[in-house]
């Protein structure tokens, strides 16, 4: 009998030390993920060029096999090694936007507060732009490696609807509101940001970012980064 009790003791004890690792181990968590958040700008370009490097490293690492000589340079190679990094070639573009309106009583199904019915809205959000991986078309001749790839578009674009502020004019402070009709507003101004993000050259630079980082990715391979090929966009 009591053997059997200092077995459960133990066991309770071992439990106890168990549970206690665990939340070490989920303390120590938010140092690297604060850290993370913290970084600059630049450190995150820093990542994003590192990760198109290792993810260049492992799809010629997957695609060399065993091979001593490597694998042999073709369309189906070049496409599946650019498809392997299609989020790498999506710009994102983040944005806080104003808007000045005027003699309103109502905004979207939020009532409008001030005696003057003029104020000043502001809102962020995100948009990504780039290419449509399935229209890119790869050809391989002699030592020229030809990519047709179509022009950057913007693929998706969120409104974050928490970040809807108005301005007191009387204290000069942004205060969050409500809009009701969130959906009619994002549609709206959602519309309004891309002309602007457009005509500022966000699809050109998409087009840059994109054929920068497929670039990066198939000069990994030693073959074409020893300038044995030369890739040419069209």
């Amino acid at each position: 009998m009591d053997d059997k009790k200092l077995t459960e003791e133990e066991k309770v004890v071992k439990d106890e030390s168990t549970v206690g690792d665990n939340k070490e181990r989920s303390n120590s968590s938010p140092k690297w993920l604060n850290a993370f958040k913290s970084l600059n700008l630049f450190s995150l370009t820093a990542l994003v060029i590192g990760a198109l490097v290792l993810l260049g490293i492992g799809v010629y690492a997957i695609t060399s096999g065993d091979e001593e000589e490597g694998p042999a340079i073709d369309s189906n190679l070049i496409q599946h090694q650019i498809e392997t990094v299609s989020e790498l070639t999506t710009t994102k573009y983040h944005y806080t936007n104003a808007g000045a309106f005027e003699n309103q009583n109502t905004f979207y199904g939020w009532n409008v507060p001030f005696t003057k019915k003029n104020f000043i809205l502001t809102y962020s959000g995100i948009i990504h732009a780039g290419i449509d991986m399935e229209a890119v078309n790869v050809d391989v001749r002699d030592a020229e490696i030809y990519i047709d790839i179509p022009d950057s578009q913007i693929l998706s674009h969120e409104l974050d609807e928490v970040s809807i502020k108005v301005l007191n004019e009387e204290s000069s402070i942004f205060n969050p509101i409500k809009i009701e009709d969130y959906q009619a507003f994002a549609i709206e101004q959602e519309k309004v940001v891309e002309e602007q993000a457009t005509a500022n050259g966000l699809l050109e630079e998409a087009n840059k970012q994109a054929q920068q980082a497929i670039m990066t990715v198939l000069k990994i391979n030693p073959e074409i980064g020893d300038g044995n090929y030369t890739i040419v966009f069209q």
